[in-house]
């Protein structure tokens, strides 16, 4: 097994709708080069001689060392430990303690790891410049997942001897990598690539980091170069179709992920992770169908996946209920889904009450759609928020503050409003009106877009009503922050939170005195790099909400958002216009009832009700958003389930399917105006319209609204 052996991978869901994506590298025990010793100590040589008995008890252990057979292996060392003197040196010519270390390492291996850490703590004690003790004690520490302590061993080494260092430097890059100190590691890791030779491992984990660093196309870089060296490297091609799954082409991820299943030697729980990665870039694809199938598959594939514990065990069983929860909820198949909602919530909360170091695979925004309390989503909020704290050093927070004057208020505010969706999305077409109606005497607003440019009208007003529009959707986070910082922004307004292609890394470098939370994710970011949010009192009423809220409060007196209707191909609108009844209509002879939320925002209990209003009013229909999308040539595969299943509860009920009527997605303001042909709005109970229409009590909204 090399020093570096291929890292074990660790899911990591980004948030609701998209991608588990393999983000963290688990270095492996690693034990030496060839067989169970270092190729180099810096003890001198015995002048003992081997006895033939002693040689061959050795060739005996080294063969079972490769077969992994520890505890015949273990009955070998202990006759070897009867020869005495003439048992050392092993022919491999590691030097003193020898044997103590070859004991360590197989405890280390059948995971005693107390029994493990006995015999280093014994050779070191002996021989503190031991650098196979010190690598060794370095690697169980990882395994133990103190990573601080495993880098203070492998710094020992490396004083200790100083020619180890090309050898050590791919490890402590890891350990750092696993500590969270990605600077460092990745310098640790050009160290390595410069001193030792590129092995696909090397390329593979330094990859990770790179992917965690926000340099994304050197990431990919490195995986393809892991790939080129060893192309049977199952855990490289996950990778590198999971970087086409969130920043390219989802479509070019399926042949990878299949690549990976395929490989025989690929280890379960990356055959696991591949299925279940797989199964998401189905559902981004609108195949609800195909990813139900690899969500199937993946069930099967978790039970042969060799856990070190029920710990690790009960994490990869609650990923893969949060995804199946998502994908049954989305494809409208809820017989399981109100027996199993209890026990989702109590698995995330055993999971979060292991400490502050431990995430779910729950997203924040998965839980908007759950009937949860609101102390509940808080909670996971602030824990997946975590993982993005950056430490700011005193000096990078006081030039930040500087920048913020020391009396009164700027003349000129400098505002920046951060998101992915700056383009035909309803994020923009919020956003527009706040754009288009601000105090340019007062204000400078400035837009920092990361999302794709659809070269629709909106993104092209955008670019006209911002003093200025910097695209970062190809930049480092470093890079991206540094632009912030370049432009001595006061405020910054994050306009998309914990929702799809989000970017909280940004705003966690603290790159301006001020952040908010505004507009796209309603609820709280659990996060303490934001300090405010925006909201009004029925999102969130200010007796009940405080406590709910990781931000402090601030209230616009009507809405919080802006609905602009200022335009459409020239002409003028206003909002009395739009709602003004055209007088009789097929709606005199037919009452519709409509909702026009997501279908992901449906739930068992609210449609049932739906279906008791229909049967109480003959002569109505309901009428839903279509689920395919606007740019899909054709039904979906997601499309049709969903609106066949949806036809089965119906027919359940009493209800016939064909009084179910979905409408096309269209442009905004004819979506605005056909609402003047539906006689009211129903809205759903635990994630609504916002703003709602028809709702529960106002004591009861918080829930509702998913704040």
């Amino acid at each position: 097994m090399a020093p570096n052996s291929s890292s074990s991978v660790d899911a990591s869901i980004f948030r609701f709708g998209v991608p588990a994506i393999v983000r963290e590298s688990v270095v492996a025990v690693g034990v030496g080069g060839g067989g169970i010793f270092l190729a180099r100590s810096k003890k001198p040589e015995t002048s003992f001689r081997l006895s033939e008995d002693a040689a061959s008890l050795w060739g005996q252990a080294d063969s079972l060392w490769h077969a992994k057979r520890w505890d015949e292996m273990l009955g070998v060392l202990r006759q070897l430990e009867l020869q005495g003197d003439r048992a050392l040196p092993p022919p491999s010519g590691t030097g003193q303690h020898a044997l103590e270390n070859a004991y360590a390492v197989v405890y280390h291996q059948k995971g005693d790891w107390i029994q493990a850490q006995r015999c280093y703590e014994a050779v070191l004690q002996a021989d503190p410049a031991n650098v196979m003790a010190l690598i060794h004690s370095g690697q169980l520490w990882v395994d133990l997942k103190d990573y601080a302590r495993a880098i203070t061993f492998y710094q020992r080494a490396i004083a200790a001897d100083a020619s180890v260092a090309a050898q050590v430097a791919p490890r402590l890059a890891l350990a750092y990598h696993l500590n969270n100190e990605f600077e460092r590691a990745e310098e640790q890791f050009r160290s390595a690539l410069e001193t030792t030779d590129a092995t696909p491992e090397l390329h593979f984990d330094f990859a990770v980091t790179l992917e965690r660093r926000g340099k994304i196309l050197e990431a990919s870089h490195h995986y393809n170069a892991a790939l080129l060296l060893d192309g049977a490297n199952a855990k490289a091609w996950v990778n590198i179709a999971a970087l086409h799954q969130k920043y390219g082409d989802v479509n070019a991820s399926v042949p990878n992920y299949l690549r990976a299943i395929a490989i025989p030697s690929a280890e379960p729980s990356t055959r696991f992770m591949a299925m279940m990665n797989l199964a998401v870039a189905f559902e981004m694809l609108r195949d609800i169908r195909q990813a139900l199938h690899w969500f199937d598959q993946a069930v099967n594939a978790l039970r042969q996946v060799p856990f070190q514990d029920a710990v690790e065990r009960e994490d990869a069983e609650l990923t893969l209920a949060v995804h199946l929860n998502r994908a049954r909820r989305t494809a409208c198949l809820w017989d399981t889904m109100e027996a199993h909602h209890d026990e989702l919530i109590d698995a995330v909360d055993s999971v979060l009450a292991r400490g502050t170091g431990v995430t779910t695979a729950l997203m924040p925004f998965d839980t908007l759609v759950m009937n949860a309390s609101p102390s509940f989503r808080r909670r996971v909020a602030a824990r997946h928020a975590l993982q993005f704290e950056t430490p700011v050093s005193p000096a990078t927070r006081a030039a930040i503050l500087q920048s913020w004057p020391t009396v009164g208020r700027p003349p000129q505010l400098r505002v920046a409003y951060l998101s992915y969706d700056f383009a035909d999305h309803p994020t923009m077409h919020l956003l527009e009106g706040v754009f288009a109606t601000f105090d340019r005497e007062r204000l400078d607003v400035l837009a920092f877009g990361y999302g794709r440019d659809d070269g629709s009208s909106y993104r092209r007003r955008l670019l006209s009503l911002v003093d200025e529009f910097v695209n970062i959707a190809a930049s480092s986070t470093a890079d991206s922050v540094a632009a912030l910082r370049d432009r001595d922004v006061h405020i910054i307004m994050d306009a998309q939170g914990h929702t799809l292609g989000g970017r909280m890394q940004l705003v966690a470098a603290r790159p301006a005195p001020i952040v908010v939370n505004y507009l796209v994710y309603p609820g709280t970011s659990g996060a303490s790099f934001i300090d405010y949010v925006i909201a009004d009192r029925f999102v969130a009423p200010p007796e009940a909400t405080p406590s709910h809220f990781s931000e402090r409060l601030v209230l616009l007196p009507r809405c919080y958002q802006v609905n602009y209707y200022a335009h459409e191909n020239g002409a003028a609108w206003s909002r009395e216009s739009l709602w003004k009844a055209e007088g009789p209509t097929a709606a005199a002879r037919l009452f519709r009832f409509a909702n026009f939320n997501k279908i992901d925002k449906l739930e068992p209990g609210v449609f049932a009700l739906w279906m008791a209003i229909l049967r109480r009013v003959p002569h109505s229909e309901l009428v839903l958003l279509d689920p395919a999308r606007q740019d899909e040539a054709q039904n979906s595969t997601t499309s049709d389930e969903i609106k066949r299943n949806l036809a089965r509860e119906a027919a359940s009920v009493g209800v016939a399917p064909q009084r179910l009527r979905f409408v096309p997605r269209v442009p905004k303001f004819d979506h605005l105006q056909r609402h003047r042909q539906v006689g009211l709005f129903l809205d759903t109970f635990v994630n609504t319209g916002l703003p709602s229409l028809v709702t529960h009590s106002r004591r009861e909204f918080e829930d509702l609204a998913g704040g």
